[in-house]
């Protein structure tokens, strides 16, 4: 008789043997992940925002955490300093410092988490006439 074996027993046979070879799977869900950003991804927008707010999981550290905004035609969109939004360790805001035209801007950011490593992603919103 043939047996099947599911992907839930494949999953499981994994865990378990990367717990016995010591493997730190606890450390690679630890990281700071985005939760959460304004203008959100891939949402169209009316109006032109004046910040890139980006949300995490944890508390990043803003020094060594940052974004950056280019434009359709891959020119980079001129940006303040970021810094952490007062009393939200977790949320880091990146004001825009000029004008923005309508069309699609792609928001690649970097963190770097309270458990010392850098995570990075990026997503892309439009901007409606």
């Amino acid at each position: 008789m043939t047996r099947l074996i599911t992907t839930k027993q494949i999953v499981h046979a994994m865990l378990v043997a990367g717990l016995a070879c010591g493997w730190p799977i606890a450390d690679a869900l630890a990281h700071a992940h985005l939760a959460k950003a304004t203008p959100a991804v891939d949402a169209t927008v009316a109006a032109a925002p004046t910040s890139i707010s980006l949300e995490f999981n944890e508390a990043i550290e803003p020094k060594f955490s940052g974004a950056v905004v280019t434009g359709a035609d891959k020119v980079v969109v001129k940006t303040g300093p970021s810094a952490i939004e007062a009393g939200h360790k977790k949320v880091l805001l990146v004001p825009i410092t000029e004008a923005l035209k309508p069309g699609t801007y792609t928001v690649e950011w970097h963190a770097l988490s309270g458990d010392g490593h850098t995570v990075k992603g990026s997503y892309a919103f439009t901007l409606t006439p």
